[in-house]
């Protein structure tokens, strides 16, 4: 039990904050307008970005799997969910993100 509580409490915490994203479309925990600087798809950022957190939660799911399997195939598959989704963030971030 010890070995998933911590994956285990991400998952429910990226769950938590997609649905706070997609659903009611809250963003100050993502996003803060700096100096008045709007968002230039703020729609398609909201989609977006819960997407992008329901996928983190579905990397950390699996990770809790693989734990029971190969702790170092869990720990590989996790650093390589964040890169994954690093990547798509900064390409998100960039199309919908604050104007300049």
């Amino acid at each position: 039990m010890q070995l998933v509580m911590l994956p285990g409490i991400m998952t429910l915490g990226l769950v938590y904050f997609s649905i706070r994203v997609l659903v009611f479309k809250v963003l100050t925990f993502i996003h803060s307008a700096k100096d008045g600087k709007k968002l230039k798809d703020e729609e398609n950022y909201i989609r977006h970005a819960g997407m992008l957190l329901l996928l983190l939660a579905f990397f950390s799911a699996v990770m809790i799997l693989l734990l029971f399997i190969a702790p170092k195939a869990a720990m590989g598959e996790m650093i390589a969910g964040a890169l994954i989704f690093g990547f798509l963030w900064k390409r998100m971030d960039s199309r919908y993100g604050e104007q300049r």
